[in-house]
C-alpha cells in the first residue's frame, strides 16, 4: 500500500513456515527503511492491512495452513480453524516490535480492509468486509458465507476489540481513494450483490453521512457459476 505523503510504500510479508509477519517500509531511496516483525498465534493467512498516520493494523486470523490440505494438493491450502485465537494486531508506526499491540476478536475474519484511521484515546476504527465463516466446505474461493461491511473498534490499552455493521448488504473489494487512506469520513465504493440472482453493482458510501447509494447504471451482467470443490473439515494441521 502506498502512503502518498511521504512517499512511502507499505506491506506486509508473511510465509506458512514463519511465526511472524513482517511489516515492511519502502522509502522513497528504494531501501527498506522499517521493519518490524509480529508474532503471530499460528500459520495464519493475512491478506491485507491498513494504516493510519499512528499504527498498520492487520488481522491475525482464523484461516490457517492445513497440512491435509496441502498433502491433497489444494492450491489454496488455507482452511477455517474454529479453536484459532482472533485478533488485530496494532502497531506503532514508530516504535518497535515490543511496541506491537494485540487486539482480541473472535469469530473475525476479513480479506479485504477499506481503511482504518484513529480515534481519541488511542483507539483504532478499521472499516472491512467480514464473514462469519470461511473455507470450511469449499477452497477455491470465499463462497461459504457472504461478506458485510463492518467497523472494528481497536482498544490497544485493553487489548479489546468491538464490530459493528455498517452495511449488511453483501460486498467485496471495497475501495477508496489512496490519498485519502488513514482519514475518517471519506467516500468509498465495494461492488456488491444487488439481488438473489447474483447481479453485481457498486455501492457508493459517504463515510460523512453514513450513507450507501448505488450509482446509476452501476449494475453489471450476470457472474457465472463455478464449479464446487470441496475438502475435509479439519483444523489446522
Amino acid at each position: 500500500m502506498s502512503w502518498p505523503a511521504a512517499g512511502e510504500l507499505h506491506g506486509l510479508a508473511y510465509y506458512w513456515q514463519w511465526d511472524h509477519a513482517s511489516y515492511q517500509v519502502l522509502g522513497t531511496d528504494g531501501k527498506i527503511g522499517k521493519r518490524i516483525d509480529v508474532p503471530l498465534n499460528g500459520k495464519s493467512t493475512i491478506h491485507d492491512m491498513a494504516f493510519t498516520p499512528k499504527y498498520a493494523v492487520f488481522l491475525d486470523g482464523p484461516i490457517v495452513f492445513n497440512a491435509a490440505a496441502h498433502a491433497a494438493g489444494y492450491e489454496f491450502p488455507y482452511m477455517w480453524d474454529h479453536g484459532y485465537r482472533t485478533r488485530w494486531a496494532v502497531v506503532d508506526r514508530s516504535g518497535t516490535a515490543a511496541d506491537v499491540k494485540f487486539c482480541d476478536a473472535p469469530g473475525a475474519c476479513t480479506f479485504h480492509i477499506l481503511n482504518a484511521f484513529d480515534l481519541p484515546g488511542g483507539r483504532v476504527a478499521v472499516d472491512a468486509v467480514t464473514y462469519p465463516v470461511l473455507f470450511v466446505d469449499d477452497l477455491t474461493g470465499p463462497t461459504d458465507a457472504k461478506g458485510r461491511l463492518d467497523r472494528f473498534i481497536l482498544d490497544p490499552a485493553t487489548g479489546t476489540a468491538k464490530a459493528e455493521r455498517l452495511d449488511d448488504r453483501p460486498q467485496e473489494m471495497p475501495r477508496l481513494d489512496e490519498r485519502l487512506a488513514g482519514r475518517t469520513g471519506t467516500a468509498i465504493s465495494a461492488p456488491g450483490s444487488a439481488t438473489a440472482a447474483s447481479l453485481s453493482r457498486t455501492w457508493k458510501r459517504d463515510g460523512r453521512s453514513s450513507t450507501t447509494t448505488a450509482p446509476a447504471g452501476s449494475a453489471s451482467r450476470r457472474c457465472s457459476s463455478r464449479r464446487r470443490l470441496t475438502a475435509p473439515r479439519t483444523t489446522a494441521g
